[in-house]
């Protein structure tokens, strides 16, 4: 290297350097996301796997109900 020049692979290695900690920045960021989307949809499928029992009570009810009044009609 001469005086007042930088040197060019000190400066690739500057570079690459920056560029692996945005690239880890990246995937953190994405690995978050990712946990997040599956909590997210894990809160879905509890709340779906609820309503679709509530609405199988509600018809068994219902049903019982109608047997109920038929049957002293």
């Amino acid at each position: 290297m001469t005086r007042g020049k930088p040197d060019p692979l000190a400066t690739l290695r500057a570079r690459y350097d920056a560029v692996c900690g945005e690239l880890a920045l990246a995937r953190g960021e994405r690995d978050e996301a990712k946990a997040q989307l599956k909590a997210l949809r894990t809160e879905h499928t509890n709340a779906c796997g609820f309503w679709v029992r509530r609405d199988a009570e509600q018809k068994a009810t219902i049903a019982r109900l109608r047997a109920t009044e038929s049957g002293a009609a």
